[in-house]
């Protein structure tokens, strides 16, 4: 969600240029949630310790930033635990396809079969640290691009604003991708079938480095050509026509809140209220809320990485959580910093940010990161980022994106009024909670909804 602009100006030359290259990485962040009236929106094994470090993008690529050093990763190790699906219910199976070879940025093509009892499946990649994963095809077994690698024609705008990655996000199935593991809900939208057959998929993994490439455009992304643990997660039972999503609700020291004052405090039981209420007419509320204290050590701010605010020290976050037993995790900080160019830090202004778009099935280190800085200056328009990102981590998009033309790919929302929705990316436009039918179709699908 944003207030303003939708991405910072390139000149005309720059975006010439940009257009001839592939997986571009652009300065605006697709998931962020804002809200008026301010600029807002919503491992492996250790080897050498290496130069001072503020984020894994100051590092040699191969390289994570810990402690302020960088460290080169052990490339023989893949830490997957937590973020690779596991203790799968009754009603889905995990097709795991292991340690997958990854060449130039991306794997070979890989395929499975899914019978015709499959109502739908989870594509997941779980990468290195300090790696963005991305799905970057998927065909259907009549032939059907449900994602492509490549938009139809290039647009510099969309590349900026899509990290580089425009193909993926705005494909018939849209997919978006995110730092260290990555997951897609095939299909996302009621307009696509599954098929039975054999599906075909291709996933990326790349390093956004801040550097400067050949044409001397900054920002670029670079292939990391190491293994990646892929997996598919088959849902082979109906999904519920009443669910529920239970809740893990972790405090860290900075956002001035704890297990205690959380349980009580009016603003963070109003977000809920809201939440259900956002989410009750297609048949999702809110189910049981666990208050925690998150006792790990994070930065001060939490760094997001800029120019493009993806990843940074998200991953940190959720390397130190604790298992949810299937709920979605929600860990509260004081503020974000992203500082998009010398100078401009809109980290101050971000209200909370899903670290995917599905967020992982099966997995407990991943949720909704939010900042309390403003929680009780905006306590009405906060609550509603918060929901907007939940919506996010189950699987919805927005309903446009920026000015660029680029709607979701749900049927019965409106292109002609995308504001009047939950997913609307700009709450100084629109207070709106509406979820649709088709919107809680996608929902619905989210492991993370149980039935009720």
């Amino acid at each position: 969600m944003r207030v303003g602009p939708t991405n910072t100006p390139v000149e005309g030359a720059r975006r010439a240029e940009a257009a001839a290259l592939p997986r571009r990485l652009g300065s605006s962040r697709f998931v962020l949630a804002c809200f008026a009236p301010m600029w807002l929106a919503s491992c492996g094994d250790d080897v050498d310790a290496g130069p001072e470090c503020a984020v894994p993008s100051d590092c040699p690529l191969g390289g994570d930033c810990v402690d302020g050093s960088c460290v080169q990763l052990d490339a023989a190790t893949l830490d997957v635990e937590g973020r690779f699906p596991a203790d799968l219910p009754a009603g889905f199976t995990l097709i795991d396809l292991g340690e997958v070879e990854v060449l130039s940025g991306e794997t070979p093509d890989l395929s499975f079969e899914a019978s015709g009892e499959v109502d739908s499946f989870f594509l997941v990649g779980v990468g290195r640290a300090g790696s963005f994963v991305i799905p970057l095809s998927v065909r259907a077994p009549d032939g059907s691009e449900y994602v492509l690698p490549e938009a139809p024609s290039r647009d510099a705008r969309q590349d900026d604003y899509f990290a580089g990655f425009a193909g993926p996000a705005t494909s018939p199935n849209r997919a978006v991708g995110r730092p260290r593991a990555a997951a897609a809900l095939v299909p996302n939208t009621p307009a696509l079938a599954m098929m039975p057959g054999t599906w075909t998929f291709r996933l990326g993994q790349f390093r956004m480095t801040g550097g400067v490439d050949a044409l001397g455009l900054d920002d670029v992304n670079l292939p990391l050509d190491r293994t990646m643990r892929v997996g598919v997660v088959l849902r082979t039972q109906a999904p519920p026509d009443e669910g529920a999503v239970d809740l893990v609700l972790s405090f860290h020291a900075s956002s001035g809140l704890d297990a205690s004052s959380a349980a009580v405090d009016p603003v963070i039981q109003n977000a809920l209220g809201l939440v259900d209420e956002a989410f009750a007419d297609v048949g999702v509320r809110v189910g049981t809320v666990e208050y925690r204290d998150f006792g790990g050590e994070l930065p001060e701010p939490l760094d997001l990485q800029g120019p493009s605010c993806l990843g940074g020290d998200v991953p940190r976050v959720f390397d130190q959580i604790e298992p949810s037993g299937g709920a979605l995790q929600l860990v509260f900080i004081d503020r974000f910093r992203c500082e998009v160019r010398e100078g401009v830090d809109i980290g101050q202004n971000l209200a909370a940010i899903s670290n995917g778009v599905p967020g992982l099935p099966f997995a407990y280190r991943d949720g909704v990161v939010i900042a309390t800085t403003l929680k009780d200056d905006y306590p009405d328009d906060w609550s509603l980022v918060l929901a907007h990102e939940l919506g996010h981590f189950l699987g919805l998009n927005h309903t446009v994106e920026g000015n660029l033309g680029v709607y979701d790919n749900i049927a019965d929302t409106d292109e002609e009024n995308p504001v009047d929705y939950l997913m609307y990316p700009n709450v100084s436009e629109s207070r709106s909670t509406r979820v649709t039918r088709d919107q809680g179709w996608v929902v619905r699908r989210h492991p993370a909804v149980r039935p009720r």
